[in-house]
């Protein structure tokens, strides 16, 4: 738009020119100014393109209007001046123009689902497989029992653990104190045995470790082996009886210390010492057994 009094170029919503100052006439709102925003209405006698398609100008008052006829044909109405003719419906679509940016509305976010790993086809198991399995665990088992079964029995009976046979006369007429004592441990009451330490009792000092193990009743007999050898009456009863099964026991001394020598007199109180030692123990043992037999049936009575 112009300026009426310099012909600048000026905004036309402004109220005064920019260039000379002078008054800028106001602008109708039906104004179509190029650039604007707002487009005019249709004038009256113009043609207005809406979906494409020419309507048909609004006639003036008191003149006369050709419509084309509605049926198609070449026939036309004619509508008297007056009022305006509204167009025909248009089935196709209008445009509407305007300044205002289009806004794009956003799409709804889609969701995939995830995808699923193929599945591992199932195989069958076959039924030899589980006898094959129990077999080889049962193999196992047998063996891992087999060797602990022989190594235990190695460990019994290896080294000192394995029993030896029953010594013969001869082994026991050139046995020593220590064979004489193993003899004695593992067969006890052996008659041979005992009456083999006779020599031994005679010719070699013995000491504790000797005569380790024995029994308080081993010991005693031990040390009355010399006196019965000499014919020494047993005063006791289980004495007497026991030494009366050897053929050479002849109980009719009452003493016979002068006939022992001073080898079977160390020998004999070595023995009564450690035979005391036995007693008292056994007998210390006895007093515990009895306690606590006491003490249980004391608890079972409360």
């Amino acid at each position: 738009m112009k300026c009426n009094n310099c012909g600048q170029e000026v905004d036309p919503f402004s109220q005064f020119c920019g260039s000379c100052g002078a008054e800028v006439p106001r602008i109708n709102e039906n104004t179509f100014v190029p650039g604007s925003p707002t487009a005019p209405g249709p004038v009256t006698g113009e043609e207005t393109v809406i979906g494409g398609v020419p309507s048909m100008p609004s006639p003036a008052p008191g003149e006369e209007t050709v419509v084309p006829s509605m049926g198609g044909n070449d026939e036309k109405t004619v509508i008297g001046g007056g009022a305006p003719v509204p167009p025909p419906p248009v089935a196709e679509e209008t445009v509407y123009t305007n300044n205002e940016p289009a806004y794009d509305t956003p799409a709804a976010p889609s969701y995939n689902a995830p995808a699923q790993p193929p599945m591992a086809p199932v195989r069958k198991k076959k039924s030899g497989g589980n006898i094959w399995t129990i077999g080889i665990i049962s193999c196992a088992v047998a063996f891992v029992l087999g060797f602990a079964v022989f190594w235990w029995l190695g460990k019994k009976y290896n080294g000192n653990n394995v029993k030896p046979e029953k010594p013969t006369p001869e082994v026991l007429a050139n046995a020593s104190a220590d064979d004489l004592h193993d003899f004695m441990v593992n067969f006890p009451g052996d008659t041979a045995v005992f009456h083999a330490w006779l020599p031994v009792l005679r010719n070699t000092a013995l000491k504790e470790s000797h005569l380790k193990d024995l029994s308080k009743n081993d010991l005693h007999r031990l040390r009355l082996l010399p006196l019965a050898n000499y014919g020494m009456k047993m005063t006791d009863a289980d004495d007497r009886d026991y030494f009366e099964h050897f053929p050479w026991y002849k109980g009719k001394n009452d003493n016979v210390d002068n006939m022992l020598t001073q080898i079977e007199k160390d020998n004999i109180a070595l023995i009564e010492k450690l035979e005391q030692e036995a007693e008292k123990a056994e007998a210390e043992k006895a007093e515990a057994e009895k306690a606590e037999a006491e003490k249980a049936k004391a608890d079972a009575e409360k």
